[in-house]
């Protein structure tokens, strides 16, 4: 189960939008995680939902108004798209940057939080150039994010008692329905954990697995945590 699991976990998908003056462009990217491989695909439906028809007018012509309508309806669709389709786990921002600034400033908290980074990207790059540009993005992105994962469970641990750490101490959250978070580093070859997985799973617990760096110190620290709903 822990392997299918890992499949589950390890596939990131990322919405990327380019903007310009007059059109947004739509990109779905997804990454494995343990392997080089990219998949990447344009979003037709959100593309034509975002964008706007281009006219002869240059962008340097157009007014403040223009801008702020155009930013403004650009942030709320993405807004009500991530409200109706919560599938997407990061977004990226391209583009011209004034505009993408401009969205990320309309952009519900929720999506906001979502957001990796407001990246240099040409709106005509080709969709191999995109693909290279987003997993270099990704692949410090997730050695990050997991590195705060575990950072965060360890600061709660010592802290206020909403995170926990070792077999016991999470076995022992999971009786009580506490589990919020199971949190795993990979490789994992210690059977040991597996009931750990199956209780997390009957109870519809999330489960991360952790990588690199971050596995390394959660294996510090008894090689599994959870995050917690609520202190003993």
């Amino acid at each position: 189960m822990k392997h299918m699991l890992f499949n589950l976990d390890q596939y990131k998908k990322y919405l990327v939008v380019l903007l310009s003056g007059a059109e947004v462009r739509v990109l779905e990217v997804y990454l494995a995680r343990t392997t080089d491989e990219v998949q990447l695909q344009t979003n037709h439906e959100l593309q034509r939902r975002l964008g706007r028809s281009g006219h002869a007018d240059n962008w340097e012509s157009r007014d403040a108004e223009y801008e702020r309508r155009f930013t403004k309806e650009v942030s709320g669709g993405l807004n009500q798209y991530f409200l109706d389709d919560p599938d997407f786990e990061r977004l990226v921002l391209g583009g011209n940057q004034k505009l993408a600034h401009a969205v990320r400033h309309g952009l519900h908290p929720s999506v906001r939080d979502r957001l990796v980074s407001i990246e240099s990207i040409d709106f005509k790059a080709s969709e191999i150039d995109v693909a290279d540009h987003i997993k270099k993005v990704a692949d410090q992105f997730e050695v990050d994010h997991d590195l705060t994962v575990v950072e965060d469970i360890v600061s709660r641990f010592n802290r206020d008692g909403t995170g926990v750490v070792e077999n016991q101490g999470v076995a022992e959250a999971l009786a009580r329905g506490q589990v919020k978070t199971l949190v795993i580093p990979y490789p994992l070859d210690a059977e040991e954990f597996d009931r750990l997985l199956l209780e997390a799973t009957r109870q519809g617990a999330e489960i991360e697995f952790v990588y690199g760096p971050a596995a390394e110190k959660l294996n510090e620290f008894g090689g599994v945590g959870a995050r917690l709903y609520f202190a003993s």
